[in-house]
């Protein structure tokens, strides 16, 4: 049996279209980011079990086939994943927070592969600031080929107000 779903085409008619092989029963998460036409977002499946909490994953929709994909999340903390962003042209998703929840470090978890699952996980450790009270979260990622973090406070605080870029091939 196949399952149909709708989506709607915003060409020249605006229409509805059937389209097979819908998705499992989710609930969309705050996450998500498109790369090369296909739409990556976090979701909590909803797969009929009597669990308090539900499975995380992430789904992908590609624009151009209107195809529906359920990508497994690697066992462990990537499931508590706080960021989707793009990493070297690749998805990946960021487990990173104030350096009191992840003191000092930012880890990735890189998909390699969407057919198989097949994710790659990287450790960035930061330098010590001098105000080690200050909590920063990842602003945004500049993707090319290094892959630079910039970090901000997350509370703004009164003036000096700093940013941080972080390079990590040089580390520093």
């Amino acid at each position: 049996l196949s399952s149909w779903c709708t989506t709607l085409a915003l060409d020249d008619e605006s229409s509805w279209r059937m389209i097979e092989n819908c998705p499992p029963p989710h609930s969309p998460g705050s996450h998500h980011i498109c790369i090369d036409g296909v739409l990556y977002y976090g979701a909590y499946l909803d797969l009929g079990s009597r669990k308090l909490t539900k499975d995380h994953a992430v789904m992908s929709f590609d624009v151009r086939s209107e195809k529906f994909d359920l990508i497994k999340l690697p066992q462990g903390r990537a499931t508590q994943f706080t960021r989707m962003i793009r990493y070297n042209g690749k998805v990946a998703i960021m487990l990173s927070g104030g350096f009191q929840s992840y003191p000092g470090r930012i880890e990735l978890w890189v998909l390699e592969d969407a057919a198989k699952h097949e994710w790659s996980n990287q450790n960035f450790v930061l330098p010590l600031l001098a105000d080690r009270n200050t909590m920063c979260q990842v602003f945004c990622v500049i993707d090319d080929d290094a892959g630079e973090f910039v970090l901000a406070p997350e509370t703004l605080r009164a003036p000096p107000f700093c940013v941080l870029y972080y390079d990590p091939k040089k580390k520093s």
